[in-house]
């Protein structure tokens, strides 16, 4: 009984909006109102974003923050928060963060359920294997998600095809920051684009 009126409270939360926040270990707190397939990260707005999940026991995970540091680097208008899912304790995972010099927020294990529950929600054929990122329009709308290592390119190329924004090599097509674009309508389900590289 318990586990079916905790099942219910979860799939409250996912479908009706409720502000979240959460801790990170780089001490800036992100508040997130979630509903449904959108959430809305305050402080990105007209932002896309790449939610992330991840490991520090992960060896393609390494390859992968290499990716990211270098893409929320080169692109301005894409930022990157990140989910650890192997349980590091908060103290090692911060020392992690500052061994690999990461720039965006990191949330530990411990603070991850109910975006480790909105990933399940969005993407349910996702097993739980990582890395792993959900890509959000500029209102907060999931268009897609992406299972193992991702290239930059890869997901430059994706934001254009869902949006028609090409960045302009850095610099965003600003005629589309306020738009959904119509590709963005409907189920996440039936728009789905996996990227299988193992």
């Amino acid at each position: 009984m318990r586990k079916i009126l905790s099942s219910l409270a979860l799939l409250s939360t996912l479908l009706f909006a409720e502000a979240v926040t959460v801790p990170t270990v780089n001490k800036t707190p992100i508040t997130m109102d979630i509903n449904g397939e959108h959430i809305d990260f305050q402080g990105y707005q007209g932002k896309y974003v790449l939610l992330e999940y991840f490991g520090t026991h992960c060896p393609m995970c390494m390859m992968e923050i290499e990716h990211l540091k270098a893409l929320q680097k080169n692109y301005p208008d894409i930022k990157v928060i990140s989910v650890e899912l192997q349980n590091t304790p908060a103290d090692r995972l911060k020392d992690f963060v500052f061994e690999k010099d990461i720039k965006y927020p990191v949330i530990d294990f411990q603070n991850a359920y109910t975006l480790y529950m909105f990933a399940k929600n969005v993407a349910p054929q996702w097993t739980g294997g990582i890395p792993m990122m959900i890509l959000f329009d500029k209102n907060g709308q999931a268009l897609t998600y992406f299972i193992g290592v991702t290239s930059q390119e890869d997901i430059i190329k994706t934001i254009k095809q869902y949006t028609g924004d090409d960045l302009n090599n850095g610099k965003t097509n600003q005629s589309n920051t306020n738009e959904t674009n119509s590709s963005t309508d409907g189920s996440l389900s039936d728009k789905l684009l996996h990227f299988f590289k193992w």
